[in-house]
Parts: C-alpha cells; structure tokens; sequence
C-alpha cells in the first residue's frame, strides 16, 4: 500500500436460510413444476425477496412458457444458448420487476464488467436478496449466489440442483463457460398485466419463427421440434447423449403445461386464444409419455424410441396450431 492509500475494511455477508421455489400444485397433478434453471432461480429470489410467486404467471409473462432450445447433442447447458440482453431482462421487467443485468459474451476480455457485475452481486446481497448468475458451479446453467467473503475472495454459491459450493471472485464469468450474466432483482415496477400478457404473446410468435435470437449448434422455435425428434429416434444419438433426454422432455413438457394455464387464464373472450390454449394442452400431453419415459430408461428400445419420436411431431404440429391462433388473436386486437 502506498502512502496516502486507505485500506477499504474486508467484508462478508450470506444470506441463510434459502428454500427453493416449488410448484407443489403442478407437481401434485403429475407435471414437473418449474426446470429451466433461469426461472428456477428467479423465482426462488422473487419467494426470497417475500413476493408471492404465480408459476403461472411467471412462466408465460417471461416467455418461457412458449420456448424451446434443441441442441444437436442434447446437452443441458445449451438451453441457455439465446441473446441475454435482449432476453432476459424484458422477460423479468414483464413478470412485474426492475432488475440489473451485467454481461459479456466469450468474445470480450472486459475487466470492467467483472468489477460492475462483482458490485451488482455485492448491491442485491447486502439488501438480502440473491443474484441470479450463469454458471458459478457445475453444472453449467443458471444458479444464486448468496453470499460473499472478500478474506476468502470466495462467493457462496446455492446450485439449483440444492448443493452448496464456493466460487472464486475470479472465476466469475471465467468458469467453465466463458460468459458473464448477472441478474438482481429489484423493485415491483407496476406494469400493467393486459399489457405484458400481449407482450409475452408477441414473444411467443417471435420465438416461433426464429426471430429472438440463438447461438451455437442450436434450434429453437417450431423447428427444434423435428431435430428433436431426429434426436431421440434410433440412430439419432448414441446412448450416452440420451443422458439428459428426461432433463429436455421435462423442461418442454412443462413449458407448454404453463402456456395451457397462461393461456386459458386470459382467454375469454377470444375463441383463438381459447383454441390456442386446446393447442397448447396438446402439446402438453404429447410430450406427457416422451418425460414419463426418459425419466425411468436411459435409453429405451427402438420402437419405443419411434413412438416417442412420433409424439414429438405430432407436439410440434399442434405447437403450429398454437402460434397461429395466437397469430388471428393479435391481428384482431390491432384491427
């Protein structure tokens, strides 16, 4: 230290406990509940933050209801691989929140946005509240960090797989995945709920035709159903990438359970949302036997594996029928 420098004193603070957000009515009814660890973790911090939390509402109004990421290996971390800003901070400000995103992509070596995203973690944890961030510990999805300890240069970690680890201030965004996001929530932002309803609707046709925003070796919208289904069929992969089949089936099943429910909710009055949300429950329950299944066989025979093939198609024909009732529906409101 020179002469005239201070010493800023060392600080820590963890935010204990934290009791993860689940959707026990979903659950009760035989469906997943929440699995795309972004809204996982959000939702666990809105909970924390002592906001009730509507899965329902949660899920379509961010546009995760309607979504869906194939990657050509069927590997988990590749749900994440879409446009973050763009994405994820509307996705909550629609939900009903402020929020702070700090990010950079692989490409960028930026000292800066590691100190912005270190002081933003730091900001929401001193206000009691956790900040949602990709990749901290394994696996390589979205996680909270509820804590930090500047003697041990270390962040408390909460996996949404529910263990606790340690990250090094250092490898934050320099992990496994050379990427930096950070979400931290902030005040309720009383948008209106008609508003951000037709919004996420706009979502949900945007992300149908490709128009939001992917990278790498993956599919979304309408497409990502048929290489889904080239996936899982025999001959797709080989059986040790059909490890994480269950992980994808349970994600989009319970995706489009949500839209059913997100849907319905608004729909009076409208007969193309209502065949929207018939659409949508069709969906549902075509995927229904394809996580039922990969949630029991890691690799199940051939003709099973035709069967399920099948009901991934016949899901995506009825997720068309969905987006274009949501389509008439939009062009009647701007007539």
């Amino acid at each position: 230290m020179h002469d005239g420098e201070r010493s800023e004193p060392k600080r820590k603070k963890t935010i204990e406990p934290i009791r993860w957000f689940f959707d026990r009515d979903a659950e009760a009814r035989g469906e997943p509940g929440l699995r795309h660890s972004f809204i996982m973790s959000l939702a666990t911090t809105i909970s924390h933050a002592g906001y009730v939390v509507d899965p329902v509402w949660v899920m379509g109004a961010s546009g995760f209801a309607f979504r869906i990421w194939i990657e050509q290996r069927l590997q988990p971390s590749a749900m994440n691989l879409f446009d973050w800003p763009s994405i994820l901070p509307s996705s909550v400000e629609r939900i009903g929140f402020d929020c702070t995103h700090v990010w950079r992509d692989g490409a960028e070596d930026d000292i800066q946005k590691g100190r912005e995203a270190h002081a933003t973690i730091v900001e929401s944890i001193d206000r009691g509240i956790p900040a949602v961030v990709w990749d901290p510990t394994d696996p390589p999805l979205w996680h909270l960090i509820r804590g930090y300890n500047d003697h041990t240069r270390t962040y408390d970690v909460l996996s949404c797989w529910r263990h606790a680890t340690s990250l090094p201030y250092e490898q934050l965004g320099h992990r496994d995945v050379e990427a930096l996001s950070v979400i931290t929530l902030g005040t309720p932002n009383g948008r209106d709920e008609a508003e951000a309803f037709l919004d996420s609707l706009r979502v949900a046709v945007a992300h149908a035709e490709q128009r939001e925003g992917s990278a790498g070796p993956v599919t979304d919208g309408l497409a990502a159903f048929e290489l889904w289904a080239r996936l899982i069929e025999p001959g797709g992969l080989p059986a040790h990438d059909l490890q994480f089949a269950d992980y994808f089936a349970a994600t989009y099943r319970t995706a489009r359970c949500y839209a059913r429910d997100y849907v319905a909710r608004f729909a009076a009055g409208s007969r193309p949302l209502g065949e929207a949300a018939v659409a949508y429950a069709v969906v549902a329950e075509e995927l229904r036997p394809v996580w039922e299944t990969f949630r029991i066989e890691k690799r199940p025979l051939d003709e099973r594996l035709e069967e399920l093939a099948a009901a991934v198609r016949r899901a995506g024909i009825a997720e068309r029928t969905a987006i274009a009732a949501i389509k008439r529906h939009l062009a009647s409101i701007s007539d």
